[in-house]
């Protein structure tokens, strides 16, 4: 987390803001978020307001006038009030090269498209989505079993290892984005995860390390839903219908794709906790030449 790196290092915030506590999980209980519950137990001032636009909250961040305003993660466009209060500069980190995947879900889209390479970008914030002028980047070589939440986390720590050197160290200069070479990403919805098993392997398996941990990449079998948790890409074709089992060994499932077979290594069937695809062939007495459906 951005907050507890630039706490540990010395910098404590004279406020934190976050997103209001929210119904989560199954029986709906109102939880904080990972921000709100650092900074409640570290005795952090704290303000989770419903509306970053309200008179009221622009009054208060006015009246407090910070050196520095820090959005990481926050997942709104800051007002020009808000901005304009920083008595130095606002700044924002982003999980991508700017002006690369600005947007909600720059991580997920990064690993469906197959990139071999993402970053995190320090920028100042302007009123517009992820678009003010570059302050430091950094790269990151994408490794093949890295998903959405492993690049989340590790890029977080890359983004406030950022942060804290450009507090400590010489203000660099600032880059303006090349708006001719942004591209931008949308939201994610649970249906976002279902599979089509006419896409090729190396599709698929993009797919499962995008949607991971949310909103999981699903296929169907029997008629219930199956969460597929890992998978390898096998350079073997085989020449059945699409999203038929072409083999089952100890090291899982093989299916057959558009291109190419995908070994299913771990899965989650509906209401049941994550196994191995050879646990799972067994208690469901999967044989070859059945079949995964994207449907129900």
């Amino acid at each position: 987390m951005v907050l507890e790196a630039v706490s540990d290092a010395g910098f404590l915030p004279e406020l934190v803001v976050s997103q209001p506590d929210r119904p989560k999980g199954r029986h709906l209980v109102l939880s904080p978020t990972g921000v709100s519950a650092y900074a409640r137990e570290k005795g952090l001032p704290l303000l989770t307001p419903d509306s970053i636009k309200s008179p009221e909250f622009i009054a208060q961040i006015n009246n407090l006038r910070p050196d520095f305003i820090v959005a990481a993660d926050y997942g709104k466009i800051l007002p020009q009030a808000v901005l304009d209060s920083a008595a130095i500069l606002p700044v924002a980190l982003h999980p991508s090269l700017l002006p690369k995947y600005r947007g909600a879900t720059p991580l997920n889209q990064v690993l469906l498209n197959g990139d071999v390479e993402t970053g995190v970008t320090l920028f100042k914030m302007v009123a517009a989505m992820d678009a003010g002028p570059i302050i430091a980047q950094e790269r990151y070589a994408i490794n093949d079993n890295d998903d959405a939440g492993l690049l989340s986390d590790l890029l977080a720590k890359k983004g406030a290892t950022l942060l804290v050197n450009f507090f400590t160290g010489n203000k660099p200069a600032l880059v303006e984005q090349n708006e001719t070479s942004a591209t931008y990403t949308t939201k994610l919805k649970k249906e976002d995860g279902l599979i089509h098993w006419e896409n090729s392997a190396q599709e698929i398996g993009n797919m499962v390390r995008a949607f991971k941990p949310w909103p999981l990449a699903y296929t169907f079998y029997c008629g219930r839903k199956l969460q597929i948790m890992a998978v390898e890409c096998l350079n073997r074709e085989f020449y059945l219908e699409c999203g038929v089992i072409a083999g089952i060994t100890a090291g899982g499932v093989d299916v057959t794709t558009g291109c190419g077979l995908l070994r299913l290594r771990s899965v989650k069937p509906e209401g049941k906790n994550i196994m191995s695809a050879q646990a799972f062939s067994l208690g469901h007495k999967l044989k070859t030449g059945g079949r995964f459906n994207n449907h129900e």
